[in-house]
């Protein structure tokens, strides 16, 4: 389950303070947070200018400081102390990676695990990473690392990527929400994107992929990896495997039978 993340934080070269935090998931649903601990009094300029103002006020009128005890008593207020942003947090990405299914009758509940995505993540991450503590303090389903879009795009479009702001237009930079909404339409552009090179019924796995993907028109790709390089070395290089490469055009090809040996697993085509 593809999960996208961005937050607002002060950083000072030495910490990284949460502000906010948002995700939003593959299917649209949304979790966003503001942080009551978080030190506003070293907040730089930019900050100030750009990102508090934006920040959502209590529909009660109570400053977000205030709110560091627990719960304010109007559900709709997203002030939260850390502790119960880390555990509200963590029960939602549960529930996102379970099946809706789970528990009806006559139904086995399936669990997909999260695979979290940021733009320009490094610091997005780490914040998230910072509410449960140390890294190995992580949920243990979860991944320990965030995927990128930026170096997805790097990769699929070259110098071109400096201009995604501009093929996908942001409605709100410098807010969490607004932010975490933007990764997700981009990501689906990029995919859409890659998937354009593929013939129609063409089931391979991409040169992101996480998961395979397929040439067909109504099939999504669904996750990133560089697979010629960590399968089957670089294009005209070395052969990783201990296989001859497939070539074509003086390209390495690159089939899910490939790449399941290389794994020494069995290829999983989608239904249909």
């Amino acid at each position: 389950m593809r999960l996208y993340l961005d937050t607002e934080f002060v950083e000072d070269g030495r910490t990284i303070d949460l502000i906010s935090i948002a995700l939003v998931s593959e299917s649209g649903q949304e979790f966003y947070r503001q942080n009551s601990q978080a030190d506003f009094r070293r907040a730089n300029e930019f900050v100030v200018e750009h990102v508090l103002p934006q920040l959502w006020p209590c529909p009660r009128g109570i400053a977000g400081a205030r709110h560091v005890y627990g719960l304010c008593a109007d559900k709709t207020c997203v002030w939260r102390p850390k502790r119960l942003i880390r555990d509200e947090l963590h029960l939602w990405v549960r529930e996102q990676t379970v099946s809706p299914y789970a528990g009806t009758e006559g139904t086995r509940g399936t669990y997909e695990p999260p695979e979290f995505w940021g733009y320009y993540a490094d610091y997005d991450w780490v914040a998230l990473c910072q509410l449960f503590g140390a890294m190995g303090d992580l949920p243990r389903e979860w991944p320990v690392y965030c995927r990128d879009i930026k170096q997805y795009a790097d990769d699929l479009l070259g110098p071109q990527s400096l201009n995604l702001d501009e093929l996908v237009p942001i409605a709100q930079e410098h807010s969490a929400l607004a932010d975490a909404r933007w990764n997700r339409e981009a990501h689906e552009y990029l995919m859409k994107f890659e998937r354009s090179f593929y013939p129609v019924g063409d089931r391979r796995y991409s040169i992101h992929a996480g998961r395979e993907v397929s040439g067909a028109v109504d099939q999504e790709p669904q996750g990133v990896r560089s697979l010629e390089k960590e399968v089957r070395g670089y294009p005209g290089g070395e052969d990783t495997s201990g296989e001859d490469l497939q070539r074509g055009g003086g390209e390495v090809v690159i089939t899910p039978e490939d790449y399941a040996k290389a794994l020494n697993t069995e290829v999983r085509y989608p239904d249909g």
